[in-house]
């Protein structure tokens, strides 16, 4: 089993950030959120600056929407930065990355990873003790969601 991750982000049930093991608490309808969602359900962790704007501010007027990306962006590096080995987001030549190589961990691509291992040129992996899908320690999160605090649905 690998380490927990210093940032974790639960997409499996209620949204929850997990920064060094303990929830971060969030302003509720805040485009942090939002803007990690985006990022973590593309399949390359990615969104182009255009598609950002749209899904945060739709029909915001696009120069000062792209301002208030800026600022989102900033203040995302600073919630996490420190907890991290580098910036959580990446400018790409189109937009931003979710960068996970930093110590960001989601317990999505987790899941979709184990479900990538299991299956093989030999067919399924051997089935686990314990269910993934009952157990709150299942391997998509390896626990440390479900440790950081017991409101995690993940």
């Amino acid at each position: 089993m690998r380490p927990a991750a210093p940032v974790l982000v639960c997409l499996f049930g209620d949204f929850q950030l997990v920064k060094n093991g303990r929830p971060v608490p969030l302003r509720r309808g805040g485009k942090i959120k939002q803007l990690l969602v985006t990022l973590a359900l593309d399949d390359r962790q990615q969104a182009s600056r255009a598609g950002l704007v749209e899904a945060l501010w739709p029909g915001t007027d696009p120069e000062r929407a792209g301002q208030s990306l800026n600022t989102l962006v900033h203040g995302l590096r600073r919630l996490l930065g420190d907890a991290l080995t580098g910036p959580p987001l990446l400018r790409t030549e189109e937009g931003y990355r979710l960068d996970v190589s930093t110590g960001i961990d989601v317990d999505t691509l987790r899941f979709t990873g184990g479900v990538a291992r299991g299956s093989g040129p030999r067919g399924p992996a051997t089935p686990p003790r314990r269910s993934p899908l009952t157990s709150r320690r299942s391997s998509c999160t390896a626990g440390t969601c479900a440790q950081a605090t017991p409101t995690c649905r993940c």
